[in-house]
Parts: C-alpha cells; sequence; structure tokens
C-alpha cells in the first residue's frame, strides 16, 4: 500500500503507471537483458529518491507503477528512466 508522505508544507500520495515498449515493439527484452533493465531501473530509482512499487517486464513492453514526489515533473522522471536505461543497455 502507498503511504502518504508528509513534507515540510505539502502532504502528498502519488504514484504513476507508466508502461513503454521497445521500437516497432520487437521481443528483446528477454533473458538477460530483462535481467539488466531490472537493475538499472531500481538504480536510477533508488538514485533519485522514487520508491518503485510494481515492475513488470515482458518481452515486448514494460509496466513501472513508481510512485514520484510532485516536486518532480512526471515526463522528466519518464525521461530520465527511459533515457539512462537505453543508454546504459546499448552500451553493454
Amino acid at each position: 500500500m502507498l503511504e502518504v508522505v508528509f513534507n515540510r508544507n505539502c502532504v502528498y500520495q502519488t504514484a504513476y503507471h507508466v508502461v513503454w515498449c521497445p521500437k516497432y515493439r520487437r521481443s528483446v527484452l528477454t533473458g538477460a537483458v530483462a535481467d539488466s533493465l531490472r537493475l538499472l531501473l531500481t538504480e536510477v530509482c533508488n538514485e533519485n529518491g522514487w520508491v518503485i512499487l510494481s515492475l513488470e517486464i515482458q518481452p515486448d513492453h514494460i509496466h513501472l507503477f513508481v510512485s514520484i514526489p510532485p516536486s518532480k515533473a512526471v515526463s522528466d522522471a519518464v525521461k530520465k528512466l527511459k533515457g539512462t536505461t537505453a543508454r546504459k543497455l546499448f552500451l553493454q
């Protein structure tokens, strides 16, 4: 269950369901790639103080249910998640 967070000047309980897929929806998220992606997503979220509530990696898409504080724009968070993981996966 998602907890209510008390900040100095606000109280919030935000969670976002983000879904994205590889180009042309190819089935490339299997085996070692899926394991690396799971670790990278966890690493990026931990670095930024976001909480992963649920993460499912299918061969052709990703479901991520994540809690992001209201001080961070959701679009910036998704940009950071997708950009960082894609860059690091291509370098492997």
